[in-house]
C-alpha cells in the first residue's frame, strides 16, 4: 500500500516574494495545494452542479427542477447547505443540501486530501436555466 506524505515548498510570485504551497502524495495522485487560497466555487447550469478547486471542476447532475444555486449558507468539510431556486416556486429560497464525498469516491479522488484544504464555499457564474 502506497504511503501518503506531505511536503511544503515555495513558489515564486509576481511580486518577487513567495508564496508556501503544499504538495500531497496521495494513492497514485499529486495534489498541490496552494495554501493562501482556500475557496471553491459552486455554480449551476440548469440541474448540472460544478464545484470547482484547485484546477479542478467536478460536475454532477442535481434535481431536474434546479434554476440556480443562490447562496452557500454552510461548509462541514465536503457537506454544503445552500439555499437554491426551483422552477415550482421561483420566487422562494429553499433550503437543500449537497454530500461531496461520495461524488469525491465514485470519481476515485480521495476526499480528505482534496477537501481538506478548502475553507470556503462560494457561489460563483450562476447560469440559470428554467
Amino acid at each position: 500500500m502506497p504511503t501518503r506524505t506531505s511536503a511544503v515548498v515555495a513558489t515564486p510570485t509576481n511580486a518577487g516574494k513567495t508564496e508556501p504551497v503544499q504538495v500531497v502524495f496521495g494513492d497514485r495522485i499529486m495534489y498541490i495545494v496552494n495554501m493562501v487560497n482556500s475557496k471553491a466555487i459552486l455554480s449551476n447550469d440548469g440541474c448540472y452542479i460544478s464545484f470547482s478547486f484547485n484546477g479542478r471542476t467536478i460536475r454532477f447532475k442535481g434535481p431536474y427542477s434546479l434554476v440556480k444555486i443562490a447562496k452557500v449558507k454552510e461548509w462541514d468539510n465536503g457537506y454544503l447547505v445552500v439555499d437554491a431556486v426551483y422552477s415550482q416556486n421561483k420566487d422562494k429560497l429553499v433550503e437543500d443540501y449537497i454530500d461531496l464525498i461520495p461524488i469525491l469516491k465514485d470519481l476515485y479522488i480521495d476526499p480528505e486530501h482534496f477537501l481538506q484544504p478548502i475553507k470556503s464555499v462560494e457561489v460563483d457564474n450562476v447560469r440559470a436555466t428554467a
